[in-house]
């Protein structure tokens, strides 16, 4: 299995679980993503309070972490004791910008209403919605008989195949410190922000621009490389 693809469901699963509102609001639940790649299961621990989110991932003994707080978005490996800052601009899916009214986001991407229907232990309605950015398909199960309704289950049908998101042991206002949210003293951190090339920011298509992102995929690929 590649490094690389662990990296990128990981990222995902933050943007499909990404931004609380500014209002009081803390969850936390486990979560499976199935990669459609390589049909790998990744499981994890997701925790979100207001603006502030933490996903601990874990696949065949590898561990990441991803971080989102004041000072941005940090993909951290505990095993090496190395972070990443990356752009948030850098992943436009947000199926969850806001996670306390998630019936009003549907609404607003004009989703429709298909059925219902008890998946695991949660009643839920199910709703489907093309992602505006990407026109990716969306299904979703949304758990309706909880303190606030609540995505227990999406999948997303794009071109590499569907995506799946199963969420599980819900709790709402859970008790969370903000240091849960902050890196360790001592981690190593690369910033991401000037990858132009990739981001289609200033700077991508310079004979300097270049020279420099290929500079920083050559560090990427030495400290993700691939993994039989």
């Amino acid at each position: 299995m590649k490094k690389q693809a662990f990296f990128l469901t990981v990222v995902l699963a933050a943007t499909v679980f990404g931004r609380a509102s500014a209002y009081a609001f803390s969850v936390s639940f486990e979560q499976r993503v199935r990669s459609p790649k390589d049909g790998q299961l990744y499981t994890g621990q997701v925790r979100m309070k207001d603006d502030k989110m933490r996903i601990e991932q874990s696949a065949q003994g590898m561990r990441m972490v991803m971080l989102r707080n004041e000072q941005g978005m940090f993909n951290y490996m505990p095993d090496n004791g190395m972070a990443m800052k990356i752009p948030e601009l850098q992943f436009k899916q947000q199926a969850m910008p806001q996670s306390d009214d998630y019936l009003g986001y549907l609404e607003q991407l004009q989703a429709k209403k298909v059925g219902s229907e008890k998946i695991r232990s949660y009643e839920c309605d199910i709703y489907l919605y093309t992602d505006p950015e990407d026109g990716a398909q969306v299904k979703v199960w949304v758990w309706t008989k909880g303190p606030k309704p609540f995505p227990v289950q999406i999948e997303r049908a794009g071109k590499d195949g569907t995506l799946v998101f199963e969420v599980d042991k819900v709790k709402f206002d859970a008790p969370m410190d903000d240091s849960l949210f902050r890196l360790p003293e001592g981690v190593q951190v690369m910033d991401m922000g000037s990858l132009g090339g990739i981001l289609g920011g200033k700077g991508g298509k310079s004979a300097a621009g270049k020279a420099e992102l290929q500079e920083k995929l050559l560090d990427l690929k030495k400290q993700f490389g691939e993994q039989e």
